[in-house]
């Protein structure tokens, strides 16, 4: 992927809930759609990106699709335990 260039991912679909514990305090979002767009809800506030939730709660630059588990890998990434 070439610099700038942003990666395709599927979007959530409406009514997806996400929880996070950052410094022992668990975040909850939620995903509605205004406008025909989704959009993430933590608490009262709405941003357009689970990226802008996620630096909301860190006050710091974080990847909120991973913050979230949204971009989690699929299952036959995950090491399979051993009988």
């Amino acid at each position: 992927m070439a610099k700038g260039e942003r990666k395709e991912r599927p979007q959530p679909k409406e009514g997806q809930t996400f929880s996070k514990v950052f410094r022992d305090k668990k975040h909850t979002m939620k995903t509605l759609k205004e406008g025909g767009k989704i959009k993430y809800k933590v608490g009262n506030d709405v941003f357009d990106t689970p990226t802008a939730a996620a630096k909301y709660i860190t006050q710091n630059s974080v990847n909120g699709w991973v913050f979230w588990g949204i971009d989690k890998k699929p299952a036959y990434h995950q090491k399979k335990s051993k009988k």
